[in-house]
């Protein structure tokens, strides 16, 4: 009996070595840096048990049983559970689909997105969420577990995406032993729409939500619609990376742009380059230098004496409608900064009333800042802003700046941080506030009754999608969507190892930005005396010098290496639209293999032809999608996509056109009217 036993546990023990080989060999050709990297696995933190008389598995966790042995049986419960939540007919309220009014704007994109939104029965007023159909479209599973309720899952429901997301190698090892990830793979590999993905990090909640979100951001509009979370076993640490993705889903929405933003940014940046504006020198060092980043924020007000203290040992950039409220406190700013292309900037600049104290400040743009801008400031240089077609086409022949999006606080931020200082001081840097009639610091334009009423609706925050998140002291502050992304990317900034030896002192009062200590008024006078420890003044390093000029040749070649990229671009996406539809499960196929296309090309980095493309292909997919998803049948999908691929397939043969007759002619500023025209107005009927 004893022996029948043992010979037992031998063949379970032979079939488990047996699994794991299996695997390790279908990892080594899944992904040969993961297959190295499970090869090399020695566990420190897990061990597996099994029992085989029960035929199931158990992880011990530093002394304690994770599963009470009974491993499958939990991964079986907990995929019956999620399909009965997450059953055929259930509704998931997501993000809205776009109003019919939306895009109603004269320009090339935006008149051929406004007219998909039209022409059918759907009333997006009426929207409560949308109803899942007989499949998953995308499942993210937090946690790989030892793979059983994975398993499971795909064996009892249709998942067309499978993402699987892994803090820890050692946990991914153990499931070689539990699961056969050849077989679940062979239900994905080489099929049209479908996939299945591992994203593993090395023992870092903050790498995998990284890679969770980045590989997210290219599943449009799959995410953020319709992805389902899976988190095993009620992880609470990844169910804090999940609320943070759903929480970051309007930076990812707004960061799609369009076509026509893009192409007119091109557009002002070739304005510059033409009239002679250089580019800030390339440096590669650190400057013992202090840094004042200030903002319009409302929390500015109580602290312009604090800055003042400062004044005297610190560089201070201005950033955007912060430089009037500093001109009425009679503070005259080193460095001024600016990164929207609109022409509104340069009106902004004409309520300081005041040519000659403009003039006297060194400004920085973005170099698709608008030209009559930079007509108002004696010294001016460029940068680039990234990601962002002009950086991408032009990033051969200037410096671009990273986290320098999506406001101009960032700008200012990344400008400084580029040479490394050894701190950064944020003044009126809020990305929030807490009363709608006090939303920016006293003296800025908002404050004058003469401003147009585009700039009176620019900051109707009562009109616009709010929200509470947490201020310096933990109480609720509201912010939007542009601020919080803005609150995001310094925060992404702070954590990059390039600037980890800047300090960065959050002297606001609005929300809280997590790596920046906050200094209070107080603090600023009784450290005085440790921040004067500098010799360096950044603006007289940023503006020694100037990087060369730029041949017109040289541009040239870029632009035509960018519309040819354009052209290769539209024909693959052609080719992906040409489907026929039966369904939504065809509409899930068309959009995840027009976004392989855009993956395909990003494989070689990000390029001006992708990003001149992509957000707009996002908004057009999204429109589908969402649409698609609130009609009632096969039939009434199958005619809306009819009437959508018509509109976008006249989008893609037309736009490399478009784009050449913009960026292919005599730039005189003179002559030019788009760069006076502000996104909202309608094109010349001669670029229309």
């Amino acid at each position: 009996m004893a022996q029948n036993n043992q010979q037992r546990q031998q063949k379970a023990l032979h079939r488990l070595a047996q699994r794991q080989e299996k695997n390790l060999k279908f990892f080594s050709e899944y992904s040969p840096k993961l297959g190295i990297w499970l090869s090399k696995v020695k566990l420190t933190n897990f061990r597996l048990n099994y029992d085989p008389e029960q035929g199931d598995f158990d992880v011990i966790n530093k002394g304690k049983s994770v599963y009470n042995n009974r491993a499958k049986q939990v991964g079986k419960a907990e995929a019956k559970q999620f399909i009965q939540t997450y059953h055929e007919g259930s509704v998931i309220k997501s993000v809205p689909p776009y109003p019919k009014g939306s895009f109603d704007v004269d320009r090339y994109f935006s008149r051929k997105a406004h007219t998909t939104l039209q022409n059918n029965e759907i009333k997006t007023e009426e929207f409560c969420g949308y109803s899942l159909g007989k499949f998953y479209p995308q499942v993210v599973f937090m946690g790989v577990g030892l793979g059983f309720h994975i398993e499971e899952m795909i064996k009892r429901h249709d998942i067309h995406h499978v993402v699987i997301a892994e803090s820890s190698i050692e946990r991914l090892f153990l499931s070689l032993f539990c699961v056969d990830w050849q077989q679940i793979n062979n239900k994905y590999r080489n099929k049209k729409g479908r996939s299945l993905t591992f994203l593993v990090s090395d023992n870092s909640l903050h790498d995998l939500h990284a890679l969770v979100w980045n590989h997210l951001i290219h599943s449009v509009p799959i995410f953020p619609v319709s992805t389902l979370f899976f988190n095993h076993i009620g992880d609470s640490d990844y169910r804090q990376i999940v609320n943070e993705i759903n929480g970051d889903i309007p930076k990812a929405i707004s960061g799609w742009g369009t076509y026509d933003d893009e192409v007119n940014q091109i557009n002002n940046a070739l304005h510059n380059y033409y009239r002679n504006v250089r580019g800030i020198p390339l440096y590669r060092g650190k400057v013992n230098a202090n840094v004042i980043i200030v903002g319009a924020g409302p929390s500015l007000d109580a602290n312009i004496e604090n800055l003042k203290k400062l004044q005297k040992i610190s560089t201070i950039i201005s950033c955007g409608s912060a430089l009037r409220s500093l001109y009425v406190h009679g503070i005259k700013p080193d460095i001024h900064i600016e990164i929207e292309s609109n022409y509104e900037i340069n009106c902004v600049m004409s309520y300081i009333n005041d040519p000659d104290w403009l003039k006297s400040i060194r400004f920085v743009g973005v170099v698709q800042v608008n030209p009559f801008v930079y007509a108002n400031f004696e010294e001016s240089l460029c940068v680039l802003k990234m990601p962002s077609s002009v950086g991408l086409l032009l990033k051969d022949i200037s410096i671009p700046l990273q986290y320098s999006t999506p406001t101009v606080v960032n700008g200012g931020i990344s400008l400084a941080a580029y040479y490394r200082p050894k701190r950064i001081f944020l003044f009126g840097v809020d990305f929030g506030f807490r009363d709608g009639d006090k939303h920016h610091s006293d003296g800025t334009l908002y404050d004058l009754d003469t401003i147009t009423d585009k700039l009176k609706k620019d900051v109707q925050y009562e009109k616009k999608q709010r929200w509470f998140t947490q201020d310096i002291d933990g109480n609720k502050i509201q912010t939007d969507g542009t601020m919080y992304n803005g609150k995001r990317s310094v925060e992404m900034l702070i954590r990059d190892n390039d600037y980890s030896e800047i300090e960065v002192f959050n002297c606001s009062t609005g929300v809280n930005i997590e790596g920046a200590k906050v200094l209070s008024g107080a603090e600023i006078i009784n450290n005085l005396a440790n921040y004067q420890d500098v010799d360096k003044r950044l603006e007289k390093l940023i503006f020694s010098e100037k990087a060369g000029r730029y041949s017109e040749e040289k541009i040239s070649g870029l632009l035509t290496s960018c519309a040819n990229g354009m052209r290769v671009l539209a024909q693959q996406l052609l080719k992906e639209i040409t489907r026929n539809i039966k369904g939504l499960e065809s509409i899930n196929v068309v959009c995840s293999s027009i976004t392989q296309v855009f993956n395909i090309s990003l494989r070689d980095g990000y390029n001006a032809p992708l990003v001149l493309l992509q957000g707009s292909m996002n908004h057009f997919m999204f429109i589908l999608y969402t649409y698609s998803l609130m009609l009632e049948n096969d039939k009434s999908i199958q005619n809306y996509y009819l009437a959508w691929r018509q509109i976008v397939t006249e989008f893609l043969q037309d736009v490399v056109g478009h784009f050449e007759s913009v960026v292919f002619k005599d730039f005189c500023i003179d002559d030019d009217k788009r760069i006076k025209l502000e996104l909202w107005e309608p094109e010349t009927l001669e670029l229309a």
